[in-house]
């Protein structure tokens, strides 16, 4: 670990120990696209993004790399969202196209929902799922749906008014691999929870401005 990596860290912990004793209020975190950012402070994003994605998910893909998952989040960088509190990145999400959409509403899917391990349990997972919810209704977009790969985080959903689509799907994903290997392709598949969950503001909550 470099220097500057450990003076971050000693700030984080300084960071986490200052509000770890209450939760964080959702109007207090801004998600704002990664198209609106440039220069180091969007190269220093993606990077970290790509690492929490890559982290989390690579599994799924045989771990392809942090460039790989750079490539992708650049390609849909206005899609992407970092979630910034006090001023630093504490996790991300994105809002894509759905291919085949289940109802006439517009709809997107969220991708790569993740908070900072070091935030977690303050609260911030529910204030990202409202404006995540806010941004998708402002877009014209009706219906967010997901997919969850981790059963102990389906009552977490379902508390932000999640609707769970059927009792499993499968989430069939093919093996990364080189471009100038010479492997077959192996399609793996992955038991899922899918949910829909309503864009629509509560009939008596003004809407969020300024995030």
């Amino acid at each position: 670990m470099s220097f500057a990596d450990s003076t971050l860290t000693f700030k984080r912990a300084k960071f986490v120990d200052l509000i770890s004793s209450r939760p964080i209020a959702k109007e207090s975190l801004h998600c704002i696209s990664l198209a609106n950012f440039h220069g180091p402070i969007y190269s220093q994003y993606l990077k970290q993004i790509a690492l929490w994605v890559e982290e989390e998910w690579g599994y799924l893909r045989d771990f392809p790399g942090v460039e790989y998952r750079q490539e992708f989040i650049t390609a849909h960088r206005a899609d992407f969202f970092a979630v910034l509190y006090g001023g630093s990145l504490i996790g991300t999400f994105a809002l894509l196209d759905v291919e085949a959409p289940l109802t006439a509403d517009r709809q997107k899917e969220i991708w790569c929902f993740y908070v900072d391990r070091n935030f977690r349990n303050l609260g911030i997972g529910s204030g990202m799922m409202h404006h995540a919810k806010r941004l998708a209704w402002e877009r014209g977009v009706h219906m967010l749906i997901f997919d969850t790969l981790h059963p102990s985080l389906n009552r977490f959903y379902l508390k932000q008014g999640a609707r769970q689509i059927c009792d499993e799907a499968r989430l069939t994903v093919p093996r990364y691999r080189p471009e100038d290997s010479s492997e077959p392709v192996v399609m793996l598949s992955y038991p899922t929870t899918p949910y829909s969950i309503s864009c629509a503001p509560a009939p008596d909550t003004a809407p969020v401005l300024g995030v």
